[in-house]
């Protein structure tokens, strides 16, 4: 089996390939979800209540997620 080391974030396997920290990557994929809910947030008609909660809803289990 291949050693594994972890330097600066990056996981190096023995063989020279290198792989990105899946949390790096989730942290990525959550922040980018995040910023595109709140974009839909700020484009809600402000009258329609029941969508805003369920996005800022989304969104905090999201901030929760990546705390």
């Amino acid at each position: 089996m291949p050693a594994i080391t972890l330097q600066f974030g990056v996981l190096f396997y023995s063989r020279g390939v290198q792989m990105r920290a899946w949390v790096g990557q989730i942290v990525e994929q959550y922040t980018a979800g995040k910023r595109a809910l709140e974009r839909l947030k700020a484009s809600l008609d402000t009258d329609n209540i029941e969508d805003r909660k369920v996005v800022n809803g989304i969104i905090s289990d999201m901030d929760y997620s990546l705390e």
